[in-house]
């Protein structure tokens, strides 16, 4: 039995049947109106110099947001909906006819590009990335992006932690559920992830797309592009190999991240947060300069 059939009729993982909706519908709305409630009645995120149509204009997005996530979790979830099965195998099959024996280069590149030395590869281009960007911003400089790289850290950070204790749901990769599928492992002398006994959501795709929300909305155009692409990057080998169903990435990760992102930066929460920090990291700054 497919991975996916298990999540439709609870067959596999030990999981009842229809654990996976109801478990991401119901602390998925549990989560985000807990960050709702933080966010305007506690942390005085709106002020009251904003007016009912700002604040209106300020949740608009983000519930606009939330309803295309839980969309994402349910046209996975129903059993009637097929895409998503249909999917996920057609897409590991694709890849997986092309490692083997016969294919040498480009099953050693799908296997060096997921070895450690390639996810360090991808953080230095992310840290590039915003370095370029910070070079080019002319509004801020060192400090502005500073700011912008510690919230995006701490909104990870929380992001993982929300998913780490409240998605209970996960299942193996196609790699460990199908016998005859081929690992790049196999084929190569150097470590390579090709197998995951708890694929769902895509953890690198949820760290990926984090950081490109945040470049989305402080970079410019060239930075903005470039995210996407690194994100692409980032998220794609895992799913090539057959270490993540296509759904896990696309289902998992994307409806978390559009479940709980928006709250941080289609509100004022990331801006303010940011601009903070960089205002003490520009206090700290001129009073460790050395005095005339």
């Amino acid at each position: 039995m497919r991975a996916s059939d298990a999540i439709h009729t609870g067959a596999g993982y030990g999981c009842q049947a229809y654990s996976a909706p109801v478990y991401l519908a119901r602390h998925s709305i549990s989560v985000h109106m807990d960050i709702l409630t933080v966010a305007v009645k506690n942390s005085g995120l709106f002020r009251t110099n904003h007016t009912i149509t700002d604040i209106d204009m300020f949740l608009h997005r983000p519930l606009l947001l939330n309803a295309l996530g839980l969309g994402l979790i349910f046209s996975w979830a129903l059993p009637s909906f097929t895409l998503w099965p249909y999917l996920d195998d057609s897409v590991f099959w694709l890849f997986n006819r092309t490692i083997s024996a016969d294919h040498p280069r480009w099953t050693t590149l799908l296997a060096a590009m997921n070895n450690r030395f390639y996810d360090a590869v991808v953080m230095l281009g992310m840290l590039t990335l915003m370095a370029s960007a910070c070079y080019r911003d002319p509004r801020g400089g060192w400090p502005r992006w500073l700011g912008i790289g510690v919230t995006m850290l701490l909104t990870a950070g929380v992001t993982a932690l929300l998913v780490r204790y409240l998605v209970t749901y996960t299942h193996p990769s196609p790699t460990l559920l199908y016998p005859d599928a081929s690992r790049v492992s196999q084929f190569v002398d150097f470590a390579t992830k090709d197998q995951a006994g708890s694929s769902f959501p895509g953890d690198h795709g949820i760290m990926a797309m984090i950081f490109a929300g945040f470049m989305l909305s402080f970079g410019d155009r060239i930075t903005r592009i470039a995210s996407l692409a690194i994100a692409t990057l980032a998220a794609a080998p895992r799913i090539m190999v057959g270490a993540h169903w296509l759904s896990d990435i696309l289902v998992g990760s994307l409806s978390i991240v559009l479940l709980i992102l928006p709250w941080a930066l289609c509100t004022p929460l990331a801006r303010r947060c940011s601009a903070a920090i960089s205002g003490l990291a520009e206090r700290l700054a001129e009073g460790s300069a050395p005095r005339a």
